[in-house]
């Protein structure tokens, strides 16, 4: 009847694993993923960050307070916020100042590439940004993103 064969069940548990722990990781409030940044956990953050983390409160956040955290984790968290977010959200200028400051001085390089990647996303190809991309591309780590922003952008 209803007994699996043997062989199938085990597959059946891991696949059914992966969907529940795939359901618990989309469904992590913003907060959460905050957390997660503090202890490195990006694997995490990389899964669990979603659109509709991308909020206007979520953007003033990472401006305001997340890409000035003493955590380079965080900053690299807000960062990414920026640089997910939709471009047709312009900056203001205090934004932007504070963003240009942040980015040719954070010590930790991926704030800097994901903060040019939000600026070029929003139509800054400025010297300061383009030449943040150029060194960007060149990182193992993120030049895929660096080239998709650059093909769309």
């Amino acid at each position: 009847g209803l007994k699996p064969k043997l062989g199938r069940w085990p597959l059946f548990v891991v696949v059914l694993r992966t969907i529940v722990k795939e359901a618990i990781m989309v469904l992590l409030p913003f907060e959460d993923l905050i957390e997660a940044a503090k202890k490195g956990e990006w694997e995490l953050i990389d899964q669990s960050l979603e659109h509709s983390h991308l909020t206007p409160e979520r953007i003033r956040w990472a401006i305001e307070k997340g890409i000035v955290d003493p955590n380079p984790d965080v900053r690299d968290l807000a960062a990414t916020v920026l640089q997910d977010s939709d471009p047709k959200r312009a900056f203001t200028d205090e934004e932007l100042k504070i963003l240009l400051k942040r980015m040719a001085k954070d010590d930790n390089d991926f704030v800097c590439y994901r903060i040019a990647m939000a600026l070029y996303k929003r139509g800054d190809h400025g010297p300061a940004v383009v030449e943040m991309m150029a060194e960007a591309a060149l990182n193992r780590y993120i030049h895929k993103e660096v080239r998709k922003c650059l093909d769309e952008f």
